[in-house]
C-alpha cells in the first residue's frame, strides 16, 4: 500500500515532466510575441510569476516591463553601443519572472539586428552578474575570464561578442558591497572608431 509521501513524490515527478514538456512545446511554438513565451517551473525555491506585462520597441529602444512585480529588461542602442538592464528577480517579494532573461535577450538582439551592434556595454552594481563575477574570481579565473563566464558574458558570446575590450571597477553605492564592474564586450575583430 502506498503511503502519502510516496504519492506526493510520484505527483511531483509527473508535474515536473509535464512542465518540462509544456515549456519545450511553448518555446518551440513561440515565434514572435514575448507574451507567448512561457517558462513553467514547479517546486523551485523562488516562486515564478507573471503579472501585468508590456513591451515597447523603437529603432533605438527595447523594453519589457512587468509592472506587478517590478521585472524589467530595458535596452538602448546608440552609435553601435548596446546598453541593457535586466531585473528578473524581486528579492523583496522572493519571486522571479517566469519569462527568462535569455529569451528577452534573444528578442532584443533580433529587434536591433546584430549588424547594427558594435559593442555591448555591461554595468553590474548588484545582482546575478556581479555575484557570478566574484565567484569566478574565487575559482581562480582572471578578470577577463570571470567577466566572460557571467550570464551577460555567455549571452554576448552566443552572438559573436567573444572579447572583453575594456573593463573597470567602480565604487558600489550599496554599503559594504564589493566594487561594481563595467565591461565592454566586442567581436574578436573589433576596431575602435578613431575620433578626429
Amino acid at each position: 500500500m502506498m503511503n502519502t509521501l510516496n504519492i506526493v513524490r510520484i505527483l511531483r515527478m509527473v508535474f515536473q515532466k509535464m512542465a518540462s514538456i509544456l515549456y519545450l512545446l511553448l518555446t518551440l511554438s513561440a515565434s514572435s510575441g514575448l507574451a507567448e513565451v512561457y517558462c513553467i517551473e514547479i517546486f523551485n525555491k523562488q516562486k515564478t510569476v507573471r503579472g501585468e506585462e508590456k513591451t515597447e520597441k523603437r529603432s533605438d529602444f527595447f523594453s519589457y516591463r512587468d509592472e506587478t512585480y517590478d521585472f524589467r529588461f530595458d535596452a538602448t542602442l546608440r552609435d553601435g553601443e548596446l546598453l541593457f538592464f535586466v531585473q528578473m528577480i524581486n528579492e523583496e517579494l522572493g519571486v522571479r519572472s517566469a519569462l527568462r532573461g535569455s529569451l528577452l535577450y534573444d528578442q532584443m538582439m533580433k529587434h536591433f539586428g546584430i549588424q547594427r551592434i558594435r559593442e555591448i556595454k555591461a554595468i553590474w552594481q548588484s545582482g546575478t552578474n556581479l555575484k557570478e563575477f566574484y565567484e569566478n574570481l574565487d575559482k581562480g579565473l582572471n578578470e577577463t575570464e570571470a567577466i566572460l563566464s557571467t550570464w551577460s558574458g555567455r549571452q554576448a558570446q552566443k552572438y559573436g561578442f567573444t572579447k572583453v575590450h575594456y573593463y573597470e571597477f567602480f565604487e558600489n553605492a550599496e554599503r559594504g558591497a564589493k566594487p561594481g564592474v563595467q565591461a565592454i564586450f566586442t567581436r574578436a575583430d573589433y576596431q575602435p572608431i578613431e575620433l578626429d
